[in-house]
């Protein structure tokens, strides 16, 4: 064979090698349940009825972001409400569409983006749990205005019912006048707060005025037990004035007593009033200026007390232990000033503000 011959020949073989090793070589996005691996826990102590609420920590070997969870019922995928805690821990609530309150080996599997597209990963874990742990609903906080326009007004009041005791809710206008002739329905859902799984009934009222000072009454009618069909009464009172000049006024003096421990001057709840309804200035902008100001910075308060002066004027509420714990952490590890900011981003803080009519 020619020297030339014997190049082309080399050249021909080292080709085929570097294309067969690519050929077999597998595929680096293909992801399968060993790609993935988790830890669940049952929370027996959330779960109720035919819901079964798990916490999922997750072990991903993958360059992938999970977008849902999903469990496998009768060779079929049934996706699941995903509430993602923090960057690698969840809670999944399984509802498997039985009245049974056990189950037993049901299929877990994820949803994860990877390259933008998504891949189904299936058999990451096997579901069992038993719903045993009753306990009567009850009511823990007061009605919160969630939105409202001329003709319907909607509400959030957190309950604990995770055994869909919760049957009626009454409604009656009691100022400025008496009425109870209105169209009151509700729905129970599961929102996450500050990294915590809550219960809200949302309670929608249709044909309630929304232009007065109100006081309604509310009566959410609970189911006293699974063996018990009578009925417990909570009464709640709701009471808003939706005149914005009264509402934004209130909001400038609870930053101010919040923050400063002392009420605005005439000049300071009449201007900074106006110009928050001119929306020449933002509510986010008032409270940065006045915590970056002499006055509050000479206070020296520990962090606790900051991120708790912060949740009464972004969220009008103290905050609960794990919430504290968690943004206390936050600012030992970035700064006051980078919790402040992303505590202004939070959805409840942006609905409150959209709810008023305020710039953010």
């Amino acid at each position: 064979m020619s020297k030339c011959k014997h190049k082309v020949f080399t050249l021909f073989i080292a080709m085929f090698l570097v294309l067969s090793i690519f050929t077999v070589r597998p595929n680096a996005n293909t992801i399968d349940s060993n790609s993935i691996t988790v830890k669940t826990k049952f929370l027996g102590e959330l779960s109720g009825k035919n819901r079964f609420i798990f916490s999922v920590d997750v072990e991903k070997n993958i360059n992938g972001v999970i977008k849902e969870f999903f469990i496998e019922i009768d060779n079929k995928i049934v996706p699941v409400s995903t509430y993602q805690i923090s960057e690698n821990k969840y809670i999944i609530i399984v509802n498997p569409n039985t009245k049974s309150y056990n189950i037993n080996n049901v299929k877990l599997g994820v949803n994860v983006i990877v390259n933008r597209s998504q891949e189904s990963i299936k058999g990451i874990a096997s579901l069992t749990a038993k719903n045993e742990k009753f306990r009567a609903a009850k009511v823990v906080g007061d009605p919160r205005l969630l939105y409202y326009n001329q003709n319907q007004i909607v509400l959030a009041v957190e309950i604990d019912d995770p055994w869909d005791m919760l049957k009626s809710v009454q409604a009656m206008l009691v100022y400025p006048e008496l009425r109870s002739n209105f169209n009151t329905t509700f729905e129970v859902k599961y929102i996450l707060v500050s990294g915590e799984l809550k219960q809200y009934a949302y309670i929608y009222l249709e044909g309630f005025p929304s232009n007065n000072p109100l006081k309604i009454t509310l009566n959410l009618l609970f189911q006293k037990s699974l063996n018990d069909g009578s009925i417990n009464k909570v009464t709640k009172i709701f009471l808003h004035n939706f005149q914005k000049k009264n509402i934004v006024e209130n909001l400038v003096q609870n930053i101010y007593t919040t923050l400063l421990g002392r009420k605005p001057s005439s000049a300071e709840l009449k201007n900074n009033t106006q110009e928050l309804i001119d929306k020449t200035l933002s509510v986010s902008t008032l409270i940065i200026k006045i915590i970056h100001s002499n006055e509050f910075q000479n206070k020296q308060i520990s962090d606790q007390d900051f991120v708790t002066k912060v949740y009464k004027v972004i969220l009008d509420r103290d905050p609960d232990d794990d919430g504290k714990n968690y943004w206390v952490g936050e600012v030992k590890k970035t700064s006051r000033d980078a919790v402040l900011k992303q505590m202004l981003t939070c959805d409840e803080y942006l609905r409150l503000m959209q709810e008023i009519g305020l710039k953010v």
